[in-house]
């Protein structure tokens, strides 16, 4: 008997087809912490991971493990090399929380144009009208530079041509996406966005990648944009910005630090949006995810992995 180890919780969708297996031994950990990893590892056969480490110096006490299902897409909690030098693929989620990621991307550039929470207050309020301090703005005509045109940047390009948006992307790895011009460096793009979404990967390479010198390369009273990881901007340059007026707002999804710490600045500021890393987690999608990852270890403790939602389809003979 093989045994899946379930790291945070998967929804029914998931589980149900792991009890439909008379040959798995299921064991769900549901906020696993170092040691109920180091505990359980070494009879894993398959492992289903959310944002939980997996610790690299552990995989070597688990000599059965054949397959890690990743509950997502973001790999940083993944000690990949490790894996693939152990031959372990891992399977992510491909598009499944694509969708949903982009309309939370727009949902938050709607929100930011609309000035949405200084409005909801007002209305609550009894109040009536524009405050001229908080002007609205439509999104047609906006600039929009796309940092990353992979499956959820791409979607984002189209929803936001569909309300009139000119779309540009900085992605040099990426092919080319139908009405979307291509920003030569990243400095370049900025220089024209009125508006800039992330939907880059976090690497070391992107640690820190809108910094204060990319925020001074907007035209004043941009709004940035992040669903993808917070480790992408530098928040005190955010917030420096935001002070000085050159930001006009900012909505954020993710964070440095998560969960936050309730006195973070960016929460109380009164030029940003934040939702708690929430744009993925729709009751369709998150069914959708719970079903994929369950599938993908199944499929990976039974040798017919689809090589195109593997992260590091290299190990496959």
């Amino acid at each position: 008997m093989k045994t899946v180890l379930i790291l945070k919780p998967l929804r029914p969708a998931g589980l149900d087809l792991f009890a439909a297996r008379s040959d798995l031994r299921v064991v769900r950990i549901d906020a696993p912490t170092r040691d109920d990893i180091a505990r359980h590892l070494p009879d894993a056969h398959a492992v289903c991971i959310k944002n939980t480490p997996l610790p690299a110096d552990l995989l070597d006490a688990a000599p059965d493990l054949a397959v890690v299902s990743k509950h997502g897409v973001g790999l940083d909690n993944l000690p990949m090399d490790a894996l693939t030098a152990r031959r372990i693929p891992v399977a992510w989620i491909g598009d499944a929380n694509a969708g949903a990621v982009a309309e939370h991307a727009m949902l938050l550039m709607l929100a930011l144009a609309r000035r949405l929470p200084q409005y909801q207050a007002r209305a609550r309020a009894g109040g009536y009208i524009v405050d001229p301090d908080w002007p609205t703005f439509d999104l047609r005509g906006r600039r929009l530079l796309l940092v990353g045109l992979g499956r959820i940047g791409t979607r984002v390009a189209d929803l936001a041509r569909a309300f009139g948006m000119r779309v540009t992307a900085f992605d040099p790895a990426a092919p080319d996406h139908a009405g979307v011009a291509r920003a030569p460096t990243l400095a370049d793009g900025l220089s024209r966005a009125d508006v800039v979404s992330l939907h880059a990967p976090y690497t070391p390479a992107t640690d820190g990648l809108i910094d204060a010198d990319a925020l001074a390369a907007m035209p004043p009273g941009g709004w940035v944009v992040n669903t993808a990881r917070g480790e992408l901007i530098d928040e005190a340059a955010l917030i420096a910005a935001l002070d000085s007026g050159h930001l006009a707002g900012a909505g954020l999804d993710v964070l440095r630090r998560e969960p936050p710490d309730p006195a973070d600045p960016l929460l109380s500021h009164p030029r940003v949006i934040a939702t708690p890393h929430t744009a993925a987690l729709t009751e369709d999608t998150a069914e959708a995810m719970s079903r994929l990852t369950a599938q993908n270890a199944l499929n990976g403790l039974d040798g017919r992995l689809d090589p195109a939602l593997l992260a590091n389809p290299e190990v496959l003979p």
